[in-house]
């Protein structure tokens, strides 16, 4: 008989009352508890035997009513697919009817507990494991229903209580957050105020106002800091109030030696396979020799070396000056006549003992691979190439700047080849003298540059000035003396490199 409270769908077969005729022969055989597959739909099924051979099967398909039951006892939902099917390689594909999924997501995810869950099939038929097909099932489950289900139906009562202790905690938690936040906060204030005042005090020294003071009380650490700081600052006050006029100018020398230095380019062209190296060495704290790189465009870069004439403040200026307008005007894009004419004119014009300036200035052309070279009075570059048995000079005789109101300047034009190297030395390094007075010449430094051909810059560099330490010995520098070299190591390389910067789009 069926059970009180039973489904509509429950199947009982016994084998005395006839249904167990329509029963497979191991359910009439076997005692079974378990999940089986009969066509397209699972049952729950309870086989029992008895002595004198009695079978009772009690079979609940997993049918809307089974489904429907569990949603009004338990809200529970849960869906089912029986046609779970396996390929050969063991993957499984779940099969679900229309719309059968809609109301497992659309509200319950955050708020219940889902999951699936694949049970093996038994064959209605054979009493086998089925191979290719496997039940399904999707449930939601409200987590009251596991909490009750793990400590029992009143743990309904203890979960809200339980709620409420947590609740409780976390909002005294919170307060005593807010509590130390405050705290923090008013402490974090304190220190920041007392720190940037301080910063404001450094920044006053580094700027050279030393009159400025930070009047802070001595409350802590920080207050006693303030009132040191502010004790210091007095103190280096008074001492540059009683510094001497010959001191003071000293130091501006200094100051301006560095300016110089800085005006000086620290690195070589940005062009990947060309290399670069200089030196500069002043005889005094400021000197007249100048040196510089400028990236005309994407193909072609520039160099330029100078040497005004005498020593000290008046010629670092007259560098400076020059530097200013050169850099102005390859800025502007000034053909080399320009340059040179306007250059010696600035010369000419502002140096009322009529100094001199002499400047070699070489565009370098990576696209047709040439050599653009104009000279005004400054010692010829030296080309070394691979295979040259001596440096190749690079000639081009005109005036310095500032001798004349009109200058006529020349430019010399060659190839320029894969790992050519182009040496510029300024007078001071030939001149250099040994403790006889014998100058180092042109033709001891042509030979030491015929063996350097194949040299990065920086080798063919140290190389130079080693030989000018080891000929001058203890004797000082009569003149200052500059080095630059650049050698172009791989022009494809450099090409490739600056159309790939050309046609980068911008950064905004």
């Amino acid at each position: 008989r069926k059970p009180a409270g039973s489904l509509p769908t429950l199947e009982i077969y016994d084998t005395e009352e006839g249904t167990g005729a329509q029963l497979p022969p191991w359910l009439r055989t076997t005692s079974y508890s378990g999940v089986v597959g009969r066509e397209n739909e699972a049952l729950f099924v309870a086989a029992r035997q008895f002595e004198g051979g009695r079978a009772v099967v009690f079979v609940q398909p997993l049918d809307k009513h089974w489904t429907d039951q569990l949603f009004e006892r338990w809200r529970m939902i849960v869906r089912i697919s029986s046609r779970a099917t396996r390929n050969d390689s063991g993957d499984t594909k779940i099969n679900f009817e229309d719309n059968a999924l809609k109301d497992v997501f659309g509200d319950n995810v955050g708020r219940n507990i889902i999951w699936g869950d694949i049970t093996e099939l038994t064959d209605w038929n054979t009493g086998k494991e089925l191979t290719n097909r496997s039940l399904f099932m999707l449930i939601v489950n409200p987590p009251s229903n596991l909490f009750s289900y793990y400590f029992g139906t009143s743990a309904g009562e203890y979960f809200k209580i339980l709620a409420s202790i947590i609740a409780g905690i976390a909002t005294l938690l919170m307060a005593m957050y807010f509590v130390a936040a405050l705290f923090a906060a008013v402490l974090i204030f304190s220190i920041s105020r007392a720190v940037n005042r301080i910063e404001k005090g450094t920044r006053a020294v580094e700027r050279g106002d030393f009159s400025y003071r930070i009047k802070m009380k001595r409350h802590n650490q920080l207050g006693a800091m303030a009132m040191s700081f502010d004790r210091m600052t007095e103190s280096i006050g008074s001492l540059l109030a009683s510094v001497t006029e010959k001191e003071r100018l000293q130091s501006e020398i200094a100051i301006a030696a560095t300016i110089q230095r800085n005006l000086l380019p620290k690195e070589g062209p940005t062009f990947n396979g060309v290399s670069f190296s200089a030196h500069f060495e002043p005889t005094t704290s400021i000197g007249g020799d100048y040196y510089d790189v400028f990236n005309l465009d994407k193909s072609r870069l520039a160099v330029a070396i100078g040497d005004v004439s005498g020593h000290g403040l008046s010629t670092g200026l007259v560098m400076a000056m020059v530097k200013a307008a050169i850099t102005t005007l390859v800025e502007e894009g000034a053909d080399e006549t320009s340059l040179f004419h306007r250059l010696n004119e600035l010369v000419f014009r502002s140096t009322e003992r009529r100094a001199f300036m002499t400047l070699a200035f070489t565009i370098f052309d990576l696209d047709r691979r040439t050599i653009r070279h104009t000279n005004a009075g400054h010692l010829y570059p030296y080309l070394l190439r691979r295979g040259a048995q001596a440096p190749i000079s690079i000639e081009s005789p005109s005036l310095p700047l500032g001798v004349r109101a009109n200058l006529t300047t020349y430019a010399v034009e060659m190839e320029l080849h894969e790992g050519d190297a182009i040496v510029y030395l300024s007078d001071g390094i030939v001149e250099a003298q040994d403790e006889n007075g014998e100058p180092l010449g042109f033709e001891q430094l042509e030979s030491l540059l015929a063996a350097y051909t194949e040299a990065s810059p920086s080798v063919i560099r140290d190389a130079i000035l080693d030989a000018v330490a080891q000929h001058s010995g203890t004797r000082p520098a009569d003149d200052d003396r500059t080095v630059m070299i650049v050698k172009f190591d791989s022009l494809r390389t450099a090409i490739v490199e600056a159309e790939a910067l050309e046609t980068a789009p911008a950064l905004v």
